[in-house]
């Protein structure tokens, strides 16, 4: 469970009850790919896409010296993957890219 809130000092974690189960809050959860926080500013999204995207292109550019293809297939390639997974659920988050810190983030990989 995730409580969305704009206030600044609000007391987490917390437990409710439901019909005898206890549910407990996080400050974000995973849900269908995207990374939710409480504040909704979305950093967790953007730091674990980055070093995802960072991740897959270190894989993919160690895989491509082995294939002999022109260099701008290659680079065509590693850049088409890599920004795929960087605009994977964006229309949900990308109102936080307006923060320097967040744009700079993706703009490193």
């Amino acid at each position: 469970m995730v409580v969305l809130t704009r206030q600044r000092k609000f007391v987490v974690p917390f437990q409710i009850e439901i019909e005898g189960q206890k549910i407990k809050s996080v400050m974000w959860l995973k849900y269908l790919g995207v990374f939710v926080d409480a504040k909704l500013k979305f950093w967790v999204q953007i730091k674990e896409t980055a070093e995802k995207a960072a991740t897959v292109l270190a894989m993919l550019s160690r895989l491509m010296p082995n294939i002999t293809w022109p260099r701008s297939s290659k680079s065509r390639i590693l850049m088409s993957v890599t920004h795929y997974i960087i605009l994977y659920g964006a229309e949900i988050w990308a109102e936080a890219l307006n923060v320097e810190k967040y744009a700079k983030k993706l703009a490193n990989v």
